[in-house]
């Protein structure tokens, strides 16, 4: 699994992740990133799942996809992928929700 942090104006907003094996992609949004740069969490998540389903459309693979989102200008509301802009390995998922969300007790809802 590979995943590349998402930020706004230097701010952590969450992950991208592509899984290779599993040709599966997703978004793990940080609610306290979000709030501090004065997104609705939902919002966040929508659009970068938005912007994973198009480019599964257009057909390419989960990690091409990270790499296509990695070139992309930041988005003046909802981030881009902060430097470096490589996909990064990832241990688990859980892993990436715990460092989006330190503090949460560990559910997380669907991806």
């Amino acid at each position: 699994m590979f995943a590349v942090p998402v930020a706004r104006h230097g701010t952590l907003v969450g992950y991208l992740w592509a899984s290779v094996r599993d040709d599966a992609a997703g978004f793990i949004g940080s609610h306290r990133g979000a709030h501090a740069v004065g997104v609705d969490s939902a919002a966040l998540t929508a659009h970068w799942e938005d912007q994973l389903r198009t480019s599964a459309l257009a057909e390419l693979a989960p990690i091409a996809t990270l790499h296509h989102l990695a070139s992309a200008p930041e988005h003046p509301t909802y981030g881009g992928v902060a430097a470096p802009a490589r996909p990064q390995r990832a241990r688990t998922l859980h892993h990436l929700q715990n460092r989006a969300n330190p503090q949460d007790d560990g559910v997380f809802g669907p991806l």
